[in-house]
Order: structure tokens, then sequence, then C-alpha cells
């Protein structure tokens, strides 16, 4: 789909198909919110909007030469949206798939079905093997067994441990790289746009990879509003100093209590019973005492912002959600 709208070009003018590829991880984190449930504090969403504009400025030498999309081919467009749509939907049903296959299985799969799908547009062309030289058959060996292979199972090595929404701003990368070896190799200078543009990309995934690192909270629980039997969850209550480096929402977590493990909800946010922000720990499958306790818990999977509930059966309801969704 990437190579029509080049074709459609004429080679003439590619940038306004490069641009328009970069809509790329908007249908991947769109995806991933609607099918992977997967949810990230509201600065993801800004260090997102920056890391593509810093991907535009990287990618082009002099980003106010691009050709203007109102004037290019309707097909050129279409073609074009639907590259970027296919290579960013790609990323999310890949994380879709690698919960329940080896990724080195999920590779070889998508490894081994392209070149089944591709022998049917080639097959008129097949004829034609006899015309590569055995130079360009050693050069293609490498590039599928580096470019190609190895790097998709890299990926998706990379792709099981990360949300889907972090790994098409990763991908990102690719133009930084793009520009670096085009330097070392044809001695192509960087323009002021572009070393700018690839700080500005390296630093926003930089800041949206901090956002989804793992945070371990330790403290000792602390009494608190005694609610918590009447709402349907007990909790346990930390003091807030110990999430000061934490973004406020509700995660996933890992609690370490008495040498024994236990899955769990971490909340840090408004709480609409204190009316003020709170720590809350709460344990799947623990019914004792935690009071005076101290306690670890180790965030996983961002759930949701915080929210604020005038009423008590409007928190009982979210509370529900929130176990479903877990």
């Amino acid at each position: 789909l990437f190579l029509v709208p080049v074709f459609l070009t004429g080679f003439k003018d590619i940038s306004v198909v490069i641009l328009l590829q970069k809509f790329q991880p908007i249908f991947a984190i769109t995806l991933a919110v609607i099918m992977l449930k997967e949810r990230f504090p509201r600065r993801f969403y800004f260090y997102s909007i920056v890391a593509i504009i810093g991907g535009y400025f990287v990618t082009f030498k002099d980003p106010t030469t691009i050709s203007s999309i109102a004037s290019t081919s309707y097909l050129i467009a279409i073609y074009s949206l639907l590259a970027a749509f296919a290579w960013g939907s790609s990323t999310t049903f890949g994380k879709y798939s690698i919960k329940n296959i080896n990724y080195g299985l999920l590779a070889a799969l998508r490894f081994g079905f392209t070149v089944l799908i591709m022998l049917i547009p080639a097959y008129k062309y097949l004829s034609n093997l006899n015309t590569v030289n055995s130079a360009q058959w050693s050069t293609l060996v490498v590039i599928v067994f580096t470019s190609g292979a190895l790097a998709m199972y890299l990926y998706y090595y990379g792709l099981k441990k990360i949300p889907a929404s972090l790994a098409t701003l990763c991908e990102l990368a690719w133009p930084v790289s793009a520009v670096i070896f085009d330097y070392f190799l044809n001695h192509n200078v960087l323009s002021a746009t572009q070393i700018v543009g690839g700080f500005v990309l390296i630093a926003s995934i930089y800041k949206v990879t901090t956002l989804n690192r793992n945070h371990t909270i330790s403290g000792t629980v602390e009494n608190g509003q005694g609610q918590g039997q009447n709402i349907g969850m007990r909790t346990a209550n930390l003091d807030i100093a110990l999430a000061n480096k934490l973004p406020q929402g509700l995660y996933t977590c890992n609690v370490q209590y008495d040498n024994n493990n236990y899955s769990g909800l971490l909340y840090y946010g408004y709480n609409s019973i204190s009316k003020k922000d709170s720590l809350e720990v709460h344990l799947f499958n623990f019914s004792g005492d935690l009071y005076g306790k101290t306690i670890t818990a180790t965030t996983d999977r961002y759930l949701r912002l915080p929210k604020k509930f005038s009423n008590t059966k409007d928190l009982m309801e979210q509370i529900k959600k929130d176990l479903k969704n877990v």
C-alpha cells in the first residue's frame, strides 16, 4: 500500500506520501484504546503529539517545501492513509495476538504469511528470477535475515513487554536512524530542523516511556474513612507523599505483604468520600487486617484517570466497571 501512492506520484515528490504516513501512531493509539482498553495519563497524549511533530521535522530536510495536501490526488491521499492505517493497526493486532501466541512464533507467522501473500502479485514476474545475479541474491539474503526476520523478531519481543500505544511511538525512531545512516553512508548533512526534530522526538519518546514505567511504593497502612466495606471495596490507605512521582490514576498492581504476593488495584487521586487526594491499595483475595502493617505495591497497567463522584451510588458503579476491566 505504501508503494502504490509512491508510484502514483511518478517519484516526482513523495513528501506528501511520507507526511500522511505520520498518521500511523494516531490509528495505532486509537485502536489500542478501543481494542486493548489501553489507558494512559493525560501527559502521554501530549507527548504523543509532540513526538509526531518531531518525526515530521526529522523526515524532511526542508519542511517548508512540502507539497500542499489540498492539491494532492485523492487516490494518493487515500492509499497513503490506508497504508498508515494498515501499519498502525498491525501494531495493535500484534499486541492483541501476542497475548496467546509466543512472540517468536508470531514473528514467523507474519513473515511467512507475507511471503505467501506477495507470491500472488509477484507470480507474473517469477520468470524473470534468472536475471537476478549472485551479488543481488546475496544482498537480498542479508536484508531478509537482518532488517527483515531479525528486526521482526526483536519487534515482537519488545511488543510483548510494552503497550501498543507506546510501541507505535517508539517506531517513530526510524526517521532518526534513517537520517543518521544517510549522514554516515551518503554524507548528507542534516538540516537544522532535522537536528531539532530529532532531539524533540527522542525527548518525547523518553518521556512517554517514563510514564509507562512501573512504580514501586512501600509504606505503612494508615487509618482511612472506614467506608470501604460499604462501597464494596476495602482499601489500604498509604501516605500520599509516597506517590510524588506517580501520575494520578487507577492502576493494576502487584502487592507484597508478609512474604506473600497478591494482585490488586492502586488508586492515586481525588477521593470523593474524603474530598481530598488519597493513595489507596486494594488486594484481591485478601480479608485480613492491614492497619499499621507495611506493604509494597508495584504498578503494572494504567486503567483510567481519577474521577469525581457526586454520590456513593455512582462511585460503586465505577468500582464494578473497574473490577470488570481487570
